[in-house]
């Protein structure tokens, strides 16, 4: 950006070439962007931003900005699936339970109507077991290992 202030910052967006490193290059903002632009050799310019036609690039992880490598791994998981009868059927109102092999704490949650339940912000480095009950049934308890790093687990349960 210029440095002389307010009435040089509008006078580059009014000037859509500037001499940088000895090359041609326009500058603008776009949404906290800057969005560079350098002249081709047949004197067109060709885009360096982001694409056009609506898209924009995403921060983070997948990201086109080259530090994928330095982002920290991920800590955290999430759990889900689907609560049914040994009929296949969707078990409306049975509770889920999660327990923390290594700290014995126990989460429940209750599946919705469609029998689906969801546990987020579950610690990868844990091992733990998984189970449901529905009445006085309980389903096999299923084991979620430190060992599987996939930050989405999907387990279906079955209600016997």
């Amino acid at each position: 950006m210029c440095a002389a202030g307010i009435g040089a910052k509008l006078d580059c967006m009014k000037t859509p070439f500037r001499i940088v490193c000895g090359h041609p290059v326009r500058l603008a903002l776009a949404a906290g962007l800057v969005v560079l632009s350098v002249a081709g050799s047949a004197g067109m310019a060709q885009q360096v931003g982001p694409p056009t036609g609506g898209t924009s690039w995403g921060l983070g992880r997948g990201g086109v900005s080259g530090n994928e490598k330095y982002l920290p791994p991920p800590t955290m998981r999430a759990v889900q699936g689907v609560v049914q009868n040994s009929k296949g059927e969707v078990i409306k109102g049975a509770m889920v339970y999660l327990k923390n092999e290594r700290t014995s704490k126990l989460q429940s949650v209750s599946v919705d109507e469609t029998g689906k339940f969801r546990f987020v912000q579950v610690p990868l480095k844990d091992d733990f077991k998984l189970w449901a009950q529905a009445a006085d049934k309980k389903s096999p308890e299923k084991v979620i290992s430190s060992f599987d790093t996939k930050t989405e687990v999907t387990r279906d349960l079955k209600v016997e």
